[in-house]
């Protein structure tokens, strides 16, 4: 199922709403910030209907949710203008907002609830994956608000913990998670916490960067006769690299370290999507999104480093759909188009895409889609060819 609600595009709020851009982000005019207003009001409107189905899909809410969604698209432009003048990642993050943004109102009004429901969830995972780019312990002011808009009985632990991440309440999502982690299995088998591991290692490692609290939970994972034996049989190898490899987290950031840390990761792995390469890629995106944050960096390095980070969150996710590496894969391409590292990114952008579409019904692909890969395909392929 695709994200008709673009949550690649959707993060771009999360950036606007209290994460740094770097140094060089112009300030909001006040155009903009009432753009950013009325874009968290929608969000505000949104994301609690969505953690009930059945108010997700009661004709009263109907309204409400597609006003909201009109409201986001109709923002998007304003915001993207403002987000051109800044640094590119911004600027990508904004196109591709003001894009799908649009998108997502028309696929809701054609009565696809389950699919507008599905992505609508996204939004959680779209402010995730912004909000745990980069080490901070800002918070942002917008989290009481929409907190207090959400019934504490209708959400999880799990689902306490990853709006704690997309709120920034960093230090409130890791006990929660430490909690949830080592309490007793749930019904559905301890197999299901696997994400919430990822998430909680996403926090401590690329956010919080304290190796030290990541590896003191694994050691609690697995001498704890509840885990099972395929995750206790990567919990070795993950200690091991933390243990040697876990001080890049604090160390400058290189894009020779973040290739060593890519290329470990691959070979740790014997088929797609293993978590055996689990740690090597936290600590190579860590690097690598550090490195983004430079404002100096040069347009080759800076699009080496979109594929490399591209590549390893398309991993560190447990599924790429629920991730943010097509969109880095895409930055890659703007960044130094008709180049070798172009034509690398938009190969793994055509391959993740295909995986998404591919089902059984098929590799139909829409034709928006379809324009997105002849548009990547164009900007990615030499000049001469």
């Amino acid at each position: 199922m695709r994200r008709a609600l673009a949550a690649l595009a959707l993060s771009g709020l999360c950036l606007v709403f209290g994460l740094r851009g770097g140094a060089d982000a112009p300030p909001p005019d006040e155009a903009t910030r009432a753009a950013m207003h009325e874009i968290f009001g929608a969000l505000s409107e949104v994301l609690p209907r969505c953690l009930s189905n059945e108010r997700f899909q009661a004709p009263a809410d109907h309204e409400a949710v597609q006003a909201a969604l009109a409201k986001l698209a109709a923002n998007a432009d304003k915001l993207a203008s403002h987000l051109a003048a800044g640094p590119d990642e911004l600027k990508y993050r904004g196109e591709a907002l003001a894009r799908d943004a649009r998108r997502a109102q028309a696929r809701f009004a054609s009565g696809r609830a389950v699919d507008a429901r599905f992505t609508a969830l996204q939004l959680t995972e779209a402010c995730v994956g912004c909000h745990s780019r980069l080490p901070s312990d800002q918070t942002v002011p917008f989290a009481a608000t929409l907190t207090q808009k959400i019934e504490p009985s209708a959400l999880s632990p799990s689902e306490r913990a990853r709006l704690q991440v997309a709120t920034r309440q960093f230090d409130a999502a890791l006990d929660g998670y430490e909690a949830l982690l080592t309490s007793s299995p749930p019904e559905a088998g301890e197999a299901v916490r696997m994400a919430d591991l990822t998430e909680y290692l996403i926090v401590a490692l690329r956010v919080k960067r304290e190796p030290e609290r990541a590896a003191k939970l694994l050691a609690k994972l697995e001498a704890r006769p509840e885990t099972l034996a395929d995750l206790r049989r990567l919990i070795g190898p993950w200690r091991a690299t933390l243990a040697r490899e876990g001080k890049v987290v604090r160390d400058p950031p290189s894009l020779a370290t973040a290739r060593r840390l890519v290329a470990a990761g691959k070979s740790a792995r014997d088929y797609a999507y293993s978590r055996a390469g689990l740690i090597d890629d936290l600590l190579a995106s860590s690097v690598l999104h550090r490195l983004l944050a430079q404002p100096k960096l040069g347009a080759a390095e800076r699009a080496e480093a979109y594929y490399l980070v591209g590549l390893t969150d398309s991993q560190v996710r447990s599924s790429p759909w629920l991730s943010d590496g097509a969109w880095y894969l895409e930055a890659a391409i703007h960044t130094q188009p008709h180049s070798a590292v172009a034509m690398r990114a938009f190969g793994a952008y055509e391959d993740m895409t295909l995986l998404e579409w591919t089902g059984s019904a098929g590799t139909q692909l829409p034709e928006d889609v379809v324009a997105d890969l002849d548009r990547l395909r164009a900007l990615a392929e030499s000049k001469a060819n």
